[in-house]
């Protein structure tokens, strides 16, 4: 019998459950609701309002006192648990993991590239049947975003974590990402570089001077923004930002109609900074939905993302945003608000704004140009609406590409679990005849030259193909492993000195040539169950060549496993280091050390 922390967020308390090897999350759920049944009672609660969660990263308990501030951020992120899932991993004494919530309705569904239409409810919510104005005032706006079906995916008040970063959601933010992040401007496409800078300084210019109305700022924004894409990409085939009715009475502060009658440019203006209590990018949100929806509902149960750019300009600032469409209206911010006051010699300042600019009008031509391509061939121009849009990398070995269809997400765990800024995907094979399945793994940055080296020594899935996206993102394609097991303590009274003995080989080796891992803790290791006498050492993220110079972690905020014995400020990756975590791994699947 083990004691199983479980922070209950309605009373925000910790308490702790007796559990046994095969107890499972429902019943910590009867638990919980025998302990409280009378006060739940009082608030109206019902039995099936509790779900048990867990959170990115296990908590230290001690001093409980600050437990629920430290665990603040950890509760925007919160991963889904299977209610079979065997709860025994999250028993710890000195930290804690799961969070026991109330909810009006399970969070979560089976993946699914487009939920038809006729079941959500969000199209004949508030951001298609109010007028847009009203939707941005801050009290409409936390009301809405509190009902799952009508609210959009703007990441508040938590982050949208079932969703890809919108640069695997559609290329074209990639590159408008790929250009902000860029060192210097490039501005060989450009029709006319001479007019197209000097249409961004006389905006800058126009900007800079007050206004006596919303609608006298209103006027010079449009032309100047006209002048600016003209000058870039030329006349045709683009429409002219302009106020326009989008339905109704309702009508844009200025917005452009791209190929299918759809926005491709939004545009919402504020005269100065704290002249309205709306939010422009919340109402230019709803005015992109009400136009999806009088003009492409039929569209909307195919797979297309109708990407659009937003732009919001608030007396001499400007931000750009992404818009998309899924099952709900997707917003995400691209820049934050640029200042167009630029003090005499600030040369940073105009860069950052041509870069801006530049990017914006990359990325308006992608969409031009794909949305006319979905209206010329619907079905062979689909983009898939919940997951990354990535369907092909270099095949290892080469030559020729791996192909692949990414059919859900691949939750971690027995327990089924989500993790933060994890973007791992089951995918189907699609040029082998046996349409084999395979992993997908987005990544920001990855060690394949490791990944290779422990796969030949049968040690790692193999690698199957590898590549790039835009905005930084490495693509990594492996064999999927059949049976999977991350829970290796069953099989540790057999196996573990094979383990030992091999895992001690691999790294030595590595390092011999200058290689480290820098995570190699028990959660990264699996075995399968038809052959658990071979494990096998995955996450390659943070490894790196030592040859090349000093390899770093990324954060600071590491797992306790990874910071114990050593300085919390000292983020080098070593050798030391990574012999240190295996042993400590080798010693808690021994029952030798208890979790951090």
């Amino acid at each position: 019998m083990s004691l199983l922390p479980v922070f209950v967020l309605q009373f925000n308390m910790l308490i702790h459950i007796p559990v046994q090897e095969n107890t499972v999350a429902t019943q910590v759920n009867d638990a919980v609701w025998e302990k409280f049944k009378t006060a739940l009672d009082k608030q109206n609660i019902d039995y099936s309002q509790l779900f048990l969660r867990s959170l990115p990263d296990p908590i230290i308990i001690i001093p409980s006192q600050t437990l629920a501030q430290r665990m603040e951020h950890g509760l925007q992120a919160l991963g889904f648990v299977e209610p079979s899932a065997k709860v025994l991993l999250w028993s710890n004494d000195e930290t804690v993991q799961l969070v026991l919530t109330i909810e009006q309705e399970i969070q979560r569904e089976p993946p699914q590239k487009r939920r038809k239409i006729k079941q959500a409810n969000f199209l004949s919510g508030p951001f298609v049947t109010n007028p847009p104005s009203s939707i941005g005032y801050v009290h409409v706006m936390r009301d809405v975003q509190k009902r799952r079906d009508e609210r959009i995916a703007n990441d508040r008040p938590n982050i949208d974590a079932d969703l890809p970063p919108i640069s695997l959601m559609y290329h074209g933010f990639g590159q408008f990402l790929n250009c902000i992040h860029t060192d210097s401007t490039n501005l060989e496409r450009v029709a006319n570089k001479p007019k197209f800078e000097m249409a961004i300084d006389k905006f800058i210019c126009e900007m800079s001077i007050f206004y006596e109305s919303e609608s006298a700022r209103q006027s010079k924004t449009l032309d100047c923004l006209n002048d600016i894409f003209e000058s870039y990409l030329g006349k045709q085939p683009y429409s002219l930002i302009i106020p326009s009715i989008i339905t109704g009475q309702r009508s844009t502060d200025g917005h452009a109609i791209g190929p299918i009658g759809t926005i491709e440019v939004g545009v919402q203006i504020k005269n100065e900074l704290g002249t309205s209590s709306c939010d422009p990018s919340v109402e230019f949100a709803a005015y992109y939905t009400q136009s999806l929806y009088a003009k492409a509902l039929q569209d909307l149960e195919e797979n297309f993302l109708f990407p659009a750019l937003g732009i919001v300009v608030v007396g001499a600032h400007i931000g750009f945003y992404a818009l998309t469409f899924t099952t709900t209206t997707r917003l995400v911010s691209l820049t934050p608000l640029l200042p167009m006051a630029i003090e005499n010699g600030n040369r940073n300042a105009r860069q950052d704004l041509l870069k801006a600019f530049e990017a914006a009008c990359i990325l308006r031509l992608h969409i031009n140009q794909d949305t006319q391509n979905y209206k010329d061939n619907p079905q062979e121009c689909s983009l898939p609406g919940n997951f990354p849009y990535v369907n092909q990398v270099l095949a290892i070995p080469g030559p020729g590409m791996f192909n692949f269809q990414i059919d859900r997400e691949a939750y971690q765990g027995e327990g089924g679990i989500r993790y933060l800024n994890r973007f791992i995907y089951m995918a189907t094979a699609t040029d082998s005849e046996d349409k084999h399945k395979v992993i997908v793994k987005f990544t920001r940055r990855y060690f394949r030259d490791l990944h290779e080296f422990c796969a030949q020594e049968g040690h790692a899935p193999k690698l199957l193909g590898y590549g790039n996206a835009p905005d930084g993102w490495h693509v990594v394609v492996m064999e999927w492993i059949d049976n999977e097991e991350s829970d290796l303590q069953p099989y540790s009274s057999k196996y573990l000195g094979t383990w030992s003995a091999d895992l001690r080989q691999l790294v030595n080796r590595f390092h011999e040539k200058g290689w480290v891992h820098g995570d190699l803790r028990d959660a990264n290791l699996i075995i399968s169950k038809t052959n658990p006498e071979r494990i096998m050492l995955v996450d390659f993220d943070w490894g790196g060549d030592l040859n090349s110079g000093p390899v770093r972690y990324p954060t600071s905020l590491l797992n306790p496993e990874l910071a114990r014995e050593m300085d919390p400020n000292d983020l080098w990756i070593t050798k030391e280091r990574d012999k240190l975590v295996l042993e400590f791994a080798l010693r808690k699947m021994e029952g030798k050390e208890e979790v951090c």
